[in-house]
């Protein structure tokens, strides 16, 4: 079948519309990743296993290259204690994680939108 020019201009404006909703839906995700906590970069969270009265359990703590988190006395370090899986720290931090991703996955598409259509 061979379209007409007001089917493929209709065409053309129905994708340009489903693009403009995509650019829309994306500004808002960014836009909810600004307002959210976001992990440091270069940090990561690592899993311990510790001995105790007990018996051995696991907890889990911020780790990072060079000495970024503030201690209790005020020096810096490179670890931080987060506690143990499914407190609420640990599912912070997990939070915290995921949107650093999503905010690394998201943002360079955004910059590349922006770049196009100014």
């Amino acid at each position: 079948m061979v379209k007409t020019r007001e089917q493929s201009l209709s065409d053309l404006a129905h994708r340009v519309e489903l693009l403009i909703a995509k650019r829309e839906e994306i500004n808002q995700e960014i836009s909810t990743l600004n307002k959210s906590d976001v992990a440091f970069s270069g940090c990561w969270i690592v899993r311990y296993r510790a001995k105790g009265k007990g018996g051995a359990y696991w907890y889990y703590k911020w780790q990072s290259g060079s000495p970024i988190f503030v201690t209790k006395n005020g020096n810096k370090s490179c670890h931080q204690y987060i506690g143990k899986a499914g407190s609420p720290a640990f599912l912070k931090a997990v939070e915290m994680m995921k949107n650093r991703t999503k905010n690394r996955s998201v943002k360079p598409g955004a910059s590349y939108t922006r770049a196009r259509t100014q």
